[in-house]
């Protein structure tokens, strides 16, 4: 019996490797598109898949997927399967009804969550904690087709967007080993998505990466992580000049608290975090690379985080409670009339996967801060004084 034959339209690091993966698995490919070079500078971390053109493969180079002559070249081909990796472009439903098999590609999210551009970015900058990626049905539509599998990966409080890109590369390429031989069997799980449990993030330009110098340190730090390599990076401007930055430090401060401290360090100075037994007595490294004991400010600025550090642990965790709360009261909206056992289901991925940031609770919901008085129970009506007769 003959292996079905398989397209792969594809581009990116991430493309270059799950089309390397295919063919150890001695995959028929029958056909790759991929981008030309002219275009490369429009794809993250691209990489040419040139090298492929010196292994007898049949390597087209392609602006458009979906150009009426490329359709027709696909279609020739007679696939069975086809993969859409690495490529930004959504394929026209004409190309989608080619393979007698269908189309599948790969998204950066645990679906039916976060759907839409730019998710490693975006789970950095809104502080998600675990994410993964998806092998599903491609559609008409962005990212909503039925599910194959997923891998999910932790992301951890210093992860760049080059080591979270790194874990969906290898979460990819991981898939694709797990679920082709099931593909070509005909045996690959299909799971319909739930809407109700999906949102969208929006599309990501250059331009987009503006630094916000009025936002917090903690801010700062994850948006220049966020965007970094392979991403267009963080930016602003000295004078006329524009200043990309590439990698940051968080706080100096113990607990990533003191974030404003970094800024009185003397020019030639590169804040870090401080070395082992240093935490209490405050920290920086100078240029000529050694440590020097913290400054009167700093030590006094310290002195007053210890005071407060009490109450900031209060706070944080009648934020944590109201998050909670806030979250099981939409789960509960969305699953209304549903079975028990499926409200159980999603309350429990609520709590994984809906780790909310106060920042993004903030634009979520309108406010910070837990206001008792705006979800306690009304108290009864006093009862009526009696008029004396």
């Amino acid at each position: 019996m003959s292996r079905p034959g398989v397209v792969f339209i594809g581009t990116e690091e991430i493309g270059w490797r799950c089309l390397e993966t295919l063919l150890d698995l001695d995959a028929h490919v029958i056909g790759i598109f991929t981008l030309t070079e002219a275009r490369a500078k429009e794809a993250v971390a691209f990489r040419s898949f040139s090298s492929f053109l010196g292994r007898s493969l049949p390597v087209e180079f392609v602006d458009d997927i979906n150009a009426s002559d490329v359709v027709e070249r696909i279609r020739s081909l007679r696939p069975a399967l086809a993969y859409e990796i690495g490529w930004s472009q959504l394929l026209s439903t004409t190309l989608l009804e080619v393979p007698t098999v269908g189309c599948v590609g790969m998204h950066c999210s645990l679906l039916p969550r976060h759907r839409g551009r730019a998710p490693v970015p975006w789970s950095i900058i809104l502080g998600l904690r675990r994410s993964g990626m998806s092998l599903f049905h491609l559609t008409a539509g962005p990212d909503d087709g039925d599910l194959i599998g997923q891998s999910a990966f932790a992301i951890q409080p210093d992860d760049s967007a080059t080591e979270v890109y790194a874990k969906s590369v290898d979460a990819a390429e991981q898939l694709v080993r797990t679920y082709h031989p099931q593909l070509e069997a005909g045996t690959a799980p299909r799971v319909r998505q739930d809407p109700r449990r999906s949102d969208t993030w929006a599309r990501r330009t250059p331009q987009d990466g503006l630094i916000d110098w009025d936002r917090s340190a903690h801010h700062l730090y994850d948006w220049v992580r966020a965007l970094t390599h392979p991403f267009p990076g963080a930016f602003t401007f000295w004078s006329d000049a524009k200043l990309l930055v590439w990698r940051a430090s968080d706080a100096i401060m113990p607990n990533g608290g003191g974030g404003e401290l970094a800024g009185q360090a003397t020019a030639g100075t590169e804040t870090k975090k401080p070395p082992a037994g240093q935490a209490d007595k405050g920290y920086h490294k100078s240029s000529d690379g050694k440590g020097e004991a913290a400054s009167p400010l700093m030590r006094q600025a310290q002195s007053v985080k210890k005071t407060l550090a009490p109450q900031a642990s209060k706070d944080a965790q009648s934020d944590q409670d109201a998050l909670e709360d806030l979250q099981v009261r939409d789960t509960k909206w969305q699953i209304e009339g549903d079975k028990a056992s499926e409200a159980s289901a999603v309350l429990e991925e609520v709590k994984t996967d809906d780790e909310l940031t106060a920042d993004e609770a903030d634009r979520k919901y309108g406010f910070r801060r837990w206001d008792e008085s705006r979800h306690r129970t009304p108290a009864p009506p006093p009862a009526p004084t009696p008029t004396p007769c």
